[in-house]
């Protein structure tokens, strides 16, 4: 069965992770959408969200989080960019070039 996550609270969550409380319920949500494979640290094979060649997806302190599932990363973009005046777009990431 899969998991429903109101994204909209998680974005509000998101802009209020600054510090005390705030930021320490931030990272165990962020932790247990991790443990539940919802978000991702790695890129490859999950998907982001773009606006103006800007990754729109949330982040754990400075590393970008990735959504392991395509509906997940529409309905987060839908409900947190949907008013944008800019097109956003949910890309996949299939292959990294490393160097």
């Amino acid at each position: 069965m899969r998991k429903k996550v109101n994204w909209k609270k998680f974005k509000k969550m998101l802009d209020k992770n600054e510090a005390g409380y705030g930021a320490v319920k931030y990272r165990e949500t962020v932790d247990k959408l991790k443990e539940d494979g919802i978000l991702s640290l790695e890129p490859e094979g999950n998907y982001q969200i773009v606006g103006c060649n800007v990754v729109l997806n949330p982040h754990s302190h400075i590393l970008t989080l990735y959504f392991t599932r395509k509906p997940d990363a529409i309905e987060y973009a839908r409900r947190n960019y949907g008013n944008a005046l800019y097109e956003v777009m949910v890309d996949k990431i299939e292959t990294l070039v490393r160097s």
